[in-house]
Protein backbone atom coordinates (compact mmCIF):
# COMPACT_ATOMS: atom_id res chain seq x y z
CA UNK A 1 0.00 0.00 0.00
CA UNK A 2 1.44 3.39 -0.65
CA UNK A 3 -1.08 5.63 0.59
CA UNK A 4 -4.11 6.29 2.19
CA UNK A 5 -7.19 4.26 0.66
CA UNK A 6 -6.08 1.00 1.92
CA UNK A 7 -8.44 -1.01 4.43
CA UNK A 8 -6.72 -3.34 6.96
CA UNK A 9 -8.70 -6.34 8.20
CA UNK A 10 -7.92 -8.25 11.24
CA UNK A 11 -9.12 -12.00 10.55
CA UNK A 12 -9.09 -14.31 13.42
CA UNK A 13 -9.13 -17.88 13.61
CA UNK A 14 -12.84 -17.79 13.89
CA UNK A 15 -13.30 -15.33 10.76
CA UNK A 16 -15.42 -17.39 7.99
CA UNK A 17 -15.32 -16.12 4.47
CA UNK A 18 -19.32 -15.36 4.25
CA UNK A 19 -18.32 -12.58 7.37
CA UNK A 20 -16.00 -11.00 4.92
CA UNK A 21 -19.10 -10.35 2.06
CA UNK A 22 -18.76 -6.13 3.73
CA UNK A 23 -15.40 -5.77 2.62
CA UNK A 24 -15.78 -7.45 -0.59
CA UNK A 25 -18.67 -4.55 -1.29
CA UNK A 26 -16.32 -1.85 0.34
CA UNK A 27 -13.02 -2.75 -1.26
CA UNK A 28 -15.28 -3.18 -5.02
CA UNK A 29 -16.77 0.00 -4.38
CA UNK A 30 -13.84 1.94 -3.31
CA UNK A 31 -10.93 0.56 -5.44
CA UNK A 32 -9.86 -0.02 -1.57
CA UNK A 33 -6.37 -2.94 -1.39
CA UNK A 34 -7.47 -5.20 1.22
CA UNK A 35 -4.46 -6.10 3.49
CA UNK A 36 -5.59 -9.04 5.67
CA UNK A 37 -3.97 -9.64 9.14
CA UNK A 38 -3.97 -12.40 11.23
CA UNK A 39 -2.68 -11.59 15.37
CA UNK A 40 -1.27 -14.76 16.75
CA UNK A 41 -0.55 -15.19 20.23
CA UNK A 42 3.11 -15.02 20.91
CA UNK A 43 4.80 -18.50 22.26
CA UNK A 44 4.07 -18.60 25.92
CA UNK A 45 7.26 -18.60 28.34
CA UNK A 46 8.97 -21.56 29.50
CA UNK A 47 10.92 -22.94 31.62
CA UNK A 48 14.11 -24.99 31.91
CA UNK A 49 16.95 -24.51 29.49
CA UNK A 50 16.96 -22.15 27.05
CA UNK A 51 17.47 -24.21 23.64
CA UNK A 52 14.25 -26.68 25.13
CA UNK A 53 12.11 -26.88 23.26
CA UNK A 54 8.71 -25.63 24.74
CA UNK A 55 5.41 -27.93 25.31
CA UNK A 56 2.88 -28.08 22.04
CA UNK A 57 5.72 -26.71 19.64
CA UNK A 58 4.76 -29.06 17.00
CA UNK A 59 0.49 -27.84 17.80
CA UNK A 60 2.05 -24.18 17.40
CA UNK A 61 3.36 -24.74 14.36
CA UNK A 62 0.63 -26.32 12.66
CA UNK A 63 -1.74 -23.40 14.04
CA UNK A 64 0.65 -20.46 12.33
CA UNK A 65 0.26 -23.02 9.36
CA UNK A 66 -3.80 -23.18 9.32
CA UNK A 67 -3.57 -19.26 9.83
CA UNK A 68 -1.02 -18.53 7.02
CA UNK A 69 -3.20 -21.10 4.92
CA UNK A 70 -6.22 -19.32 5.96
CA UNK A 71 -4.97 -15.65 4.98
CA UNK A 72 -3.86 -17.01 1.21
CA UNK A 73 -7.05 -18.68 0.42
CA UNK A 74 -9.04 -15.59 1.55
CA UNK A 75 -6.11 -13.44 -0.47
CA UNK A 76 -7.06 -15.45 -3.56
CA UNK A 77 -10.80 -15.32 -3.33
CA UNK A 78 -10.21 -11.19 -3.14
CA UNK A 79 -7.91 -11.23 -6.37
CA UNK A 80 -10.68 -13.78 -8.12
CA UNK A 81 -13.27 -11.06 -7.61
CA UNK A 82 -10.53 -8.52 -8.94
CA UNK A 83 -9.99 -7.33 -5.67
CA UNK A 84 -5.94 -6.39 -5.01
CA UNK A 85 -5.52 -8.34 -1.26
CA UNK A 86 -2.22 -9.39 0.89
CA UNK A 87 -1.66 -11.49 3.49
CA UNK A 88 -0.01 -10.65 6.58
CA UNK A 89 0.69 -12.99 9.82
CA UNK A 90 2.02 -11.43 12.99
CA UNK A 91 2.48 -12.56 16.41
CA UNK A 92 2.36 -10.35 19.45
CA UNK A 93 -0.21 -8.48 21.36
CA UNK A 94 -3.40 -8.08 18.96
CA UNK A 95 -4.49 -4.25 19.65
CA UNK A 96 -1.02 -3.01 19.58
CA UNK A 97 -0.31 -4.76 16.31
CA UNK A 98 -3.08 -4.11 14.25
CA UNK A 99 -2.61 -0.60 15.47
CA UNK A 100 1.09 -0.54 14.03
CA UNK A 101 -0.16 -2.17 10.90
CA UNK A 102 -2.18 0.41 10.20
CA UNK A 103 0.14 2.74 10.87
CA UNK A 104 2.69 1.12 8.38
CA UNK A 105 0.39 0.72 5.82
CA UNK A 106 -1.54 4.05 6.21
CA UNK A 107 -4.82 2.29 6.05
CA UNK A 108 -8.04 4.48 5.44
CA UNK A 109 -9.82 1.87 7.50
CA UNK A 110 -9.72 -0.84 9.87
CA UNK A 111 -12.02 -3.69 9.78
CA UNK A 112 -13.08 -5.92 12.46
CA UNK A 113 -15.52 -8.60 12.69
CA UNK A 114 -17.45 -8.22 15.92
CA UNK A 115 -19.60 -10.63 18.17
CA UNK A 116 -23.22 -10.45 19.16
CA UNK A 117 -23.67 -11.12 23.44
CA UNK A 118 -25.09 -9.91 26.14
CA UNK A 119 -24.22 -7.02 27.47
CA UNK A 120 -22.90 -8.91 30.75
CA UNK A 121 -20.33 -10.44 28.43
CA UNK A 122 -19.18 -7.08 27.11
CA UNK A 123 -16.24 -6.02 29.63
CA UNK A 124 -14.26 -9.29 28.30
CA UNK A 125 -15.91 -10.12 25.19
CA UNK A 126 -15.65 -8.71 22.09
CA UNK A 127 -12.29 -7.25 23.20
CA UNK A 128 -10.40 -6.40 19.99
CA UNK A 129 -13.60 -4.63 18.36
CA UNK A 130 -14.29 -2.58 21.58
CA UNK A 131 -10.63 -1.53 22.24
CA UNK A 132 -10.21 -0.66 19.10
CA UNK A 133 -13.27 1.62 19.07
CA UNK A 134 -11.33 2.96 21.68
CA UNK A 135 -7.83 3.68 21.09
CA UNK A 136 -7.53 3.82 17.39
CA UNK A 137 -6.93 7.01 15.57
CA UNK A 138 -8.46 5.88 12.34
CA UNK A 139 -12.03 4.98 11.17
CA UNK A 140 -13.14 0.97 12.52
CA UNK A 141 -15.60 -0.73 11.04
CA UNK A 142 -17.20 -3.65 13.20
CA UNK A 143 -18.83 -6.35 10.91
CA UNK A 144 -21.11 -9.09 12.46
CA UNK A 145 -20.60 -12.24 12.13
CA UNK A 146 -22.75 -14.82 10.63
CA UNK A 147 -25.01 -16.54 12.71
CA UNK A 148 -24.24 -19.92 13.64
CA UNK A 149 -26.34 -22.22 11.13
CA UNK A 150 -28.77 -24.85 12.35
CA UNK A 151 -26.98 -28.26 13.47
CA UNK A 152 -23.84 -27.05 13.89
CA UNK A 153 -24.34 -25.51 17.24
CA UNK A 154 -23.62 -28.56 19.13
CA UNK A 155 -20.34 -29.33 17.74
CA UNK A 156 -19.20 -25.62 17.61
CA UNK A 157 -20.33 -24.99 21.52
CA UNK A 158 -18.13 -28.70 22.52
CA UNK A 159 -15.47 -27.53 20.73
CA UNK A 160 -15.27 -23.85 21.77
CA UNK A 161 -15.65 -25.75 25.46
CA UNK A 162 -12.47 -27.70 25.02
CA UNK A 163 -10.60 -25.22 23.41
CA UNK A 164 -11.44 -23.10 26.49
CA UNK A 165 -10.20 -25.30 29.18
CA UNK A 166 -7.16 -25.77 26.94
CA UNK A 167 -6.24 -22.67 27.10
CA UNK A 168 -6.52 -22.23 30.76
CA UNK A 169 -4.67 -24.93 31.53
CA UNK A 170 -1.93 -23.56 29.62
CA UNK A 171 -2.28 -20.11 30.70
CA UNK A 172 -2.98 -19.90 34.48
CA UNK A 173 -1.59 -16.59 35.51
CA UNK A 174 -1.49 -14.26 38.49
CA UNK A 175 -3.07 -12.00 36.33
CA UNK A 176 -6.25 -13.10 37.24
CA UNK A 177 -5.36 -11.94 40.83
CA UNK A 178 -4.75 -8.61 39.93
CA UNK A 179 -8.09 -8.50 37.96
CA UNK A 180 -10.05 -9.93 40.67
CA UNK A 181 -8.42 -7.45 43.08
CA UNK A 182 -9.00 -4.74 41.37
CA UNK A 183 -13.08 -5.93 41.03
CA UNK A 184 -13.11 -6.43 44.57
CA UNK A 185 -11.45 -2.73 45.63
CA UNK A 186 -14.40 -1.58 42.94
CA UNK A 187 -17.31 -2.87 44.81
CA UNK A 188 -16.11 -1.30 48.21
CA UNK A 189 -17.14 1.95 46.71
CA UNK A 190 -15.49 4.78 48.93
CA UNK A 191 -17.03 7.16 49.76
CA UNK A 192 -15.70 10.16 47.44
CA UNK A 193 -16.61 10.38 43.61
CA UNK A 194 -12.50 10.77 43.03
CA UNK A 195 -11.81 7.81 44.39
CA UNK A 196 -14.47 5.74 42.69
CA UNK A 197 -13.03 7.14 39.49
CA UNK A 198 -9.31 6.31 40.47
CA UNK A 199 -10.31 2.78 41.54
CA UNK A 200 -12.55 2.35 38.61
CA UNK A 201 -9.60 3.07 36.15
CA UNK A 202 -7.65 0.50 37.76
CA UNK A 203 -9.95 -2.02 36.77
CA UNK A 204 -9.70 -0.92 33.46
CA UNK A 205 -6.13 -0.78 33.10
CA UNK A 206 -6.35 -4.33 34.84
CA UNK A 207 -8.86 -5.50 31.88
CA UNK A 208 -6.42 -3.94 29.10
CA UNK A 209 -3.49 -5.61 30.02
CA UNK A 210 -5.28 -9.36 30.85
CA UNK A 211 -6.95 -9.09 27.51
CA UNK A 212 -3.14 -7.95 26.01
CA UNK A 213 -1.94 -10.18 27.73
CA UNK A 214 -3.73 -13.06 27.07
CA UNK A 215 -5.45 -12.93 23.59
CA UNK A 216 -6.00 -16.74 23.43
CA UNK A 217 -8.12 -16.92 26.47
CA UNK A 218 -10.06 -13.66 25.77
CA UNK A 219 -11.04 -15.33 21.98
CA UNK A 220 -11.74 -18.61 23.98
CA UNK A 221 -14.46 -16.86 26.37
CA UNK A 222 -15.59 -15.27 23.38
CA UNK A 223 -16.43 -18.11 21.19
CA UNK A 224 -17.98 -19.79 24.43
CA UNK A 225 -20.15 -16.82 24.93
CA UNK A 226 -20.82 -17.21 21.37
CA UNK A 227 -23.29 -20.20 21.57
CA UNK A 228 -24.23 -19.39 25.23
CA UNK A 229 -25.40 -15.89 24.17
CA UNK A 230 -27.40 -17.96 21.06
CA UNK A 231 -28.72 -20.51 23.47
CA UNK A 232 -30.21 -16.98 25.21
CA UNK A 233 -28.00 -17.94 28.40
Amino acid sequence: MTGPGGVLVAVDHTTDWPELEPVVMLAAASGWQVELLHVATPEPAHEGPALAPSVGDDDRQRELEARRQQLDEYARRFDELGITATPHLAKGPTIELILSEADRLDAAMIVVVGRRHPAAHRLVLGSTASALLRTASRPVLVVPTVVVTPGSEEVGFRSSLEQLIEVIDRERSQDLDELREAADQQLVQPGSDRARRNLGHRLVDAVERFETDHPSLIRAINDVSYYLSGMGI
